[in-house]
């Protein structure tokens, strides 16, 4: 595309450049396709399914605790990008006033999107910073739902672990979560 003025000099911009050798340049503004169902096939010569790459999303969720009342949360910061079927997130939550009476099993729920039935029991990933007696946690996610219950674990007493009740969390606690799942 040219830009200029009548007896002046014109610029040339190079929007989009396919090469010789079939590299394709896009110099200005983004790769859209026109319609839905379409998407970028990697390491084929035609499209199929399992080789095309047709959702990407990054965003922000809201985490929060299940079935427990919490009157004041500081921190409730859920981040999430998602490559295909798998989701990738990051959770800080962070109450000041929760009650901790309840024996049930720590919950947080709020996930971006529903774990999905096949996906294997893998575990994410848990640090609480101070305030809690949880040996060893970790959060593991729900098949077909939106959130993960602590399992805690004591290598030291030979326990092969149980659900964390709320009632070991102090009424002050700040727990971070990361890891990934299948949708």
């Amino acid at each position: 595309a040219g830009a200029g003025s009548a007896e002046g000099d014109i610029t040339f911009t190079n929007k989009l450049t396919v090469a010789n050798a079939g590299d394709v340049t896009v110099g200005v503004g983004d790769l859209i396709f026109g319609t839905a169902g379409k998407g970028i096939c990697l390491g084929v010569t035609t499209n199929t399914d399992a080789n095309t790459l047709d959702d990407y999303e990054e965003g922000t969720f809201t985490p929060a605790f299940k079935n427990v009342t919490v009157s004041s949360y500081t921190n409730q910061v859920g981040l999430y990008t998602k490559i295909g079927n798998r989701v990738f997130f990051q959770i800080d939550i962070d109450t000041t006033a929760m009650d901790n009476s309840d024996g049930s099993a720590v919950a947080i729920e709020g996930l971006p999107f529903t774990i999905a039935s096949t996906t294997l029991g893998l575990p994410f990933t848990v640090v609480i910073p101070e305030g809690t007696n949880v040996p060893h946690p970790m959060m593991l996610g729900q098949n077909n739902n939106d959130y993960m219950l602590m399992w805690k674990y004591s290598a030291s007493t030979g326990d092969t672990g149980d659900w964390a009740a709320y009632n070991v969390l102090g009424t002050t606690v700040r727990i971070y979560v990361e890891g990934h799942y299948t949708v």
